[in-house]
This record gives structure tokens, sequence and C-alpha cells, in this order.
């Protein structure tokens, strides 16, 4: 239902709530946090002890060795007891931690040392789906009022990251919680599980009272009426945010003509009916109107592009270089950002002073215009005890207001006809100083463009603190969006909108979204109706061309994208077990056909691909940003992965040249390529007469006797009937079992592969 996106953004505000709440407890003495701590406790020492041994009975077998009263820090008037296990198993030590909330006995959270260091080999113990069940089972065990059809499990869809084959294997699972049949926006538990399908860490954030029972006065048709006669929307040109989305060079993308909801609509109490301004930060930052810009001649730079000296003088002439500031290296930019701009790029760092940490200055000049691109100073990170008196403010909102039109004016060509100000005051204050905020926002006929802006921001003192924005060419923009056309009325638009507008429901906690001091939780949860759109929660626009209801983010095919299509042609082969981890980190993937080809003849180049995948590096990230070829054909597809090995130390430079990596790969150079990676190559030029070799039938035709030597004594190549076999060629299948092997033997190995 596309729930668990927003949810995870309340979920984060709770928690950034907590982290103040704990900032706020440092504060405080230790005695007024103990004896809080203790007023919100109803369980003794011994009683929480009690509980612990009751649900976990393996720490009956350590000793205790600590046990200490909190607060709770992600659930306002609840305490904690932090108790703390011992355990000592085969020579080795180990810890244990729970926390049993001193209200109601639930497991608050819980830790084991022994099971994040717990080796766990390929294939797993327990699966995915077998560690998802353990997870709810521990849930259920810890917190005994949640059953197993309140957990949901967060779908957030995944990143494109890789993990790597030889990292530990972990399981990690994120549930909501849901309370009388439904979600709310701030129960939440967590659990991680390793390989062997033992839980390494536990964490819930959970009140589960001040919940009232469902008293829904309010139908669902005139939730939905109120919905609807709150909706509004706007016209904006808007980039497609595909792949190929650019932000750098806002020119370089595709736009659309689109209505989109001004304002996110308010939730409705389900008893009284009531608009709930949940998203009250976002009331102020939508339609907020804009000015013209006055239209002003500017004699902008002509003639010879500026030297170094006269682009340096372009910035000082708007900003004075604080003290105690070095200077970094001046770059020339002949292509600023993907553009056709010449650019000089300046760099400065300032220590000292008030901050607590270095700050940066950097700094963009046109070569060609004298025009400042952009002025960005990082905002500091303030030492407490060495702030100042708060600045007195020089600058008047109206003054401010003034000198970022003049600013933008000066520097952005045609800012008159292409440039509006949005007609919003922003002022705040950090750290006792004061700053002004504007936005400049490019228009095409009258309607704004998204994502095509300047910034600018003043301190109170005058001087300029940010200014920056996209890199479109103005005119270059012009012409891309001439194109679009207006084909539907607002009314159209709107009817469309609305007419795919749904609802359900959910509790939500009014007071501690909003940051209200509620230490005992006594504001109760609401229940109310939200919006969804499409039955989700994900922004929809309409496109003002065609009509038609469209995601604002086209929903990339993470099916395709992010899922592993399981081979069709792997589950009865005789190694299916290590092919389908294999498959499951990325490492091989089906063809368009949906067969992987097991028994196909790897060559060299497809080898090394293997390994840099297993270890959950992207191959295609490093082919186009981290390196340039020194080693022959560019377009070469296996030029990524060799470079890799020669950065890793696993291909002599002197012999890189000499791979022929389109080659198939023999058992005999496998031998010697894996000795290369584990760094024992030299080790093994003493074992050329090793009996392991030397009593094979085949001996004389192996070429890397050593290699071979070391590799069987391994277990990484095995003999088979008294034979190498040193120039049979190695399939996708053997190939996937040597990673798996080498992922097993990871603990062992002098090299790591992470």
């Amino acid at each position: 239902m596309g729930l668990v996106l927003s949810l995870a953004l309340l979920n984060g505000l709770v928690l950034g709530q907590a982290a103040d709440a704990a900032a706020a407890e440092q504060k405080a003495s230790p005695v007024e946090v103990e004896q809080a701590a203790a007023d919100m406790a109803e369980l003794s020492e011994e009683q929480a002890i009690s509980v612990a041994l009751e649900k976990f009975p393996e720490l009956k077998k350590g000793k205790l060795s600590n046990a200490m009263l909190e607060k709770d820090v992600l659930v306002p008037g609840d305490a904690l007891w932090i108790i703390t296990w011992q355990l000592e198993s085969q020579a080795k030590k180990s810890e244990i931690s729970v926390a049993v909330n001193g209200r109601n006995g639930n497991i608050a959270r819980y830790y084991n040392s022994a099971a994040a260091l717990a080796k766990a080999s390929y294939p797993t113990k327990v699966t995915e789906g077998q560690a998802s069940k353990l997870a709810k089972q521990f849930i259920m065990k810890a917190v005994p009022t949640i059953k197993e059809n309140a957990l949901i499990e967060y779908s957030i869809e995944g990143d494109g990251f890789e993990s790597s084959l030889f990292y530990p294997v972990l399981y990690s699972f994120e549930y909501e919680v849901k309370v009388n049949g439904y979600l709310t926006d701030s129960e939440y538990v967590a659990v991680t599980l390793n390989g062997n399908g033992e839980v390494i860490s536990y964490e819930a954030d959970l009140g589960l009272n001040n919940y009232p029972a469902p008293d829904k006065k309010v139908t669902e048709e005139q939730a939905l009426l109120h919905f609807k006669e709150e909706a509004e929307l706007e016209l904006y040109y808007m980039p497609i945010y595909d792949e190929d989305y650019d932000f750098d060079n806002m020119a370089l993308n595709n736009y659309r003509l689109a209505y989109r909801l001004v304002n996110e609509l308010p939730f409705i109490d389900a008893k009284t009916g009531e608009s709930v301004d949940y998203w009250s930060f976002s009331k102020n930052s939508s339609k907020q109107g804009f000015s013209l810009l006055p239209a002003k001649t500017i004699n902008r730079h002509s003639g010879e592009p500026l030297d170094e000296q006269e682009a340096l003088a372009v910035v000082t002439g708007y900003f004075s270089i604080p003290e105690k500031t070095i200077r970094g290296q001046s770059k020339l930019n002949e292509a600023w950002k993907g553009t056709e701009r010449a650019v000089w790029k300046f760099n400065w760092t300032t220590f000292g002073g008030e901050y607590s940490y270095p700050q940066s200055i950097s700094a963009a000049v046109d070569a060609d215009t004298g025009e400042l691109i952009e002025l960005v100073r990082s905002m500091p990170s303030f030492n407490e005890s060495e702030i100042s008196e708060p600045e007195k403010v020089l600058l008047t909102e109206k003054a401010a207001r003034q000198k970022a039109i003049d600013l933008v004016l000066a520097n952005y060509t045609d800012a008159s006809k292409y440039l509006r100000i949005e007609n919003r005051e922003s002022t705040f204050t950090t750290n006792g100083q004061t700053y002004y905020s504007y936005r400049f926002n490019y228009f095409y006929k009258d309607t704004p463009v998204l994502d095509n802006y300047i910034s600018v921001v003043f301190t109170g003192n005058g001087d300029i603190w940010d200014y920056n924005g996209s890199m479109a060419d103005s005119q270059e923009l012009e012409k891309k969006l001439a194109g679009i056309k207006q084909n539907v009325p607002y009314e159209k638009a709107l009817s469309a909108y609305n007419g795919a507008l749904g609802l359900d429901l959910m509790y939500v906690h009014l007071n501690v979204l909003n940051n209200e001091e509620d230490e005992n939780r006594a504001n109760e949860a609401t229940l109310v109706y939200y919006p969804l759109i499409e039955n989700s929660l994900e922004d929809y626009i309409v496109d003002a061309t065609t009509g038609k209801l469209e995601r604002t983010f086209p929903e990339e095919a993470a099916d395709d994208k992010f899922t592993k299509k399981k081979p069709i042609d792997i589950d009865k082969h005789w190694a299916n077990k290590q092919l389908n981890v294999i498959v499951e980190f990325g490492i091989l993937e089906a063809d368009e056909s949906g067969l992987l080809h097991p028994d196909a003849e790897l060559t060299i180049d497809e080898w090394m691909t293997m390994v840099i995948l297993s270890m959950g590096l992207n191959y295609e990230y490093s082919d186009e940003y981290l390196y340039e070829s020194e080693f022959g054909d560019e377009e070469s597809p296996y030029l990524s992965a060799l470079e890799l090995f020669h950065e890793m130390g696993w291909v002599d430079e002197s012999t890189i040249t000499e791979i022929d990596a389109e080659k198939i790969l023999t058992r005999d150079q496998l031998a010697l390529l894996l000795m290369q990676m584990l760094d024992y190559d030299k080790l093994s030029s003493f074992m050329v007469k090793d009996q392991s070799v030397s009593s094979l039938k085949d001996a004389a035709s192996i070429q890397n006797k050593g290699a071979v030597a070391l590799a069987i004594k391994m277990g990484l190549l095995t003999p088979t009937g008294g034979k190498f076999n040193p120039k049979a060629p190695v399939t996708k299948a053997q190939a996937s079992i040597i990673l798996i092997r080498l992922a097993n033997m990871q603990d062992k190995l002098d090299v790591e592969f992470i």
C-alpha cells in the first residue's frame, strides 16, 4: 500500500526527538536522572532480572555482571532496567545485554555479542524466510501482547547496493506494529539475526498505551469528500525523475507539464471530523506566490576570459575571506558540471575561532562573463564553550531581500526574464547568528519550473552565506520547454486526481510529533483518516498534456532492477545450493530466457568479474568512474575487473598486458589466480615438488605446480580419480563452489575480501 515510506519518515521524526531528549538528559545531573527513572519504574531490579531469565533461560548459564536503571529515550515516560550477563563457551567470552521495561516487563532492547561474531557458512543454516519466522517468534516472546498478525514488515525498495559474499550473513527485519487493528506512527520493532538463526539485536519503540478504542463517527464517504474539497492543484514544468535525471545540468533533463498538489492534505479525526494538520511543516512551503524581478541592464565582462586573479577578485568583491583561512587549490574547469561553461573554482578552509570543526568555503566564477556562479559556506559546528554573544543584526529583512535581488540580477543572465523571487520571508537564527534565506525560481511563460532555482542566504551582518542553484542554460531550457503543450484544463486534472483519492485509518500522536513536552505520554493517540492516491502514499501528478495520473517519481522496475530472478535451470543441478547463493548476491544472473547455463565454461574476465561482484564492488560503477585504462582497449568488457585485480595487487603490472582475459579459464590458471588473490603465490613456489602434486597421474602437465598443491591442501580445488585435469575448463557452477569455499574460510585467511 506504500504506507511504509511515510511511516518510516514519521518514525524518523520521533527518533529525532528521542535524540533531543537524550541530549537534554545529559544536561541533568546523574542523581536527577536516576531519581526520575526510579519514579517511572514499577518493577524492582530483582523482578526485572527474573523477567529476563524467564524469557531467556540461556542467561542462567552466565554470570550477572551489571544492572542499572535509566530513562527510555525512545518512549517518554518509561524507564528501562539495563541488565548484562557474561557468558563463557569454549574459552570464548561473550555478553548478552537485555533491557527490561520497568513499567510492564516487556523487552525493549537485546544484544548478543556471540551471535554477532558467529561464523555463518554457506549455504546458511536458515533461509531468509525461516529467519523471518524466528524474528517474529522472538518479538512475541519479548512482548507477549503482540500477535503475529499485528506485525507488518517494511517493504522498502532496495537501493541497488550489493552486499559482499564475504561479509557475515545477516538478516534484518523491521516491523510496524498494529494497535487495535490499525497502524500507528510510532510503534516499531527491529530484529537482526545471523545466518545461523541466532538473534544478534532487537530494538522496540513501543508505547502501546493511551490508544483509545476505535470510535469512527465519521464515515469513509464523509472523510473522502473532505479530502476532495481540500485538494488544490498547481501547474508546473517538472523534470522527469528517471535514471538519467541530472541535477547539476538541468537543461539535460526531459520535462513534462503537470498539475501537482499544492499542500499535503490534512488528516481527518475519525471521531470529530476535524482536520488534523499532521504535516504542519509543509503548510508554509507551498504556493507562496512569486514576484517579478525589475528589469536591469548589467554590463558583463567581455573579451578575453578572466585569469585566476581576476576571477578571485570577483569572489572577494562580494565576500571577505575570514582570518585563519587556508586557500586550497584553484582550478579552471573547461566543462563545468557537463555544460560548456569555463569556470574558475576556488576552495578555502577556515580554522579556529568559534568553530569546533573546520569550516569549508567554495566559490565558482564564469571565466567568460565574470558571473559568480556559486559561493557556499558550510554551516559551522560551534564549540558551545566559545560561542560569543549573539551577533548584532545590522541588516533588516527588507534590505537583505533587496541585496539578494541585486546579487542575482548581477550574476544571472536575463534574470528578470527567467527568474522570480518567492514571496516568503525565511529568517532563522542558529548559534546566535541571524540568517535571511531567499529562493529565485525559474519560470517559463508564467509557469514555474521545478528544480531550477537560485538560492541566496545572507547573514544578519550582510555577508553572503550561500549563493547556488541549478546549472541550467536558460535558453537551452527554454527551447526544451517550448515544445510541451497544455491540453488538459484545471477542472479535468482535478477530477482525475480526486478520482484516484482513497483513504485508510491509523493512530497518530500529535503532541509527540509537534515536539511538545510530554513526559508521561499523556497525549492520547488519535485515530485519523489519511489520504491515499492509487492506494498508496506515493506522490502523484496529473500530466497536463495527456491527462494521465502518473507518479512524480516514476517507479523504477524494482522487480527487474533489485529482485534477483531465479534461473530456471539450476534447481536440479548438482551445485544448486551454491548457485542459489551466488544468484542471490547478484554475482551471476539469468539471461533473457531465464537460463543461467551453470555448466558453461568461464573466460578469465568472467571469473574476475565474479570475484569483484562477490566482494560487493559495483562493476559498472568502477568501469565508468574509478578507472581510466592504462592497459589496452577502453571498450573491453573485462577492463574494469582486470584493473581492480591490478589495484588489489592480484595481477602484476608487468604481466597484466599478457593476460588474454577472453580465453577460457583452466583449472591450472585458476589455481595460480587464487594463490595471487590470497597472497600465497610466493609461498606456493616452495611446494612445486609437494607430494599432493607429484603423486597425481597428470602431474607432468601441470604448469603451476606449487599453486595447485596449495589449492589442493586448502580444499579450494580437488583432484578426481587421481588426476587434477589442469587443462580442463572451469564452469560457472565450479567457480560458484570455489567462491563459497573462499567465503567459508574467510576467518582463516591472511587476506580479507571485504
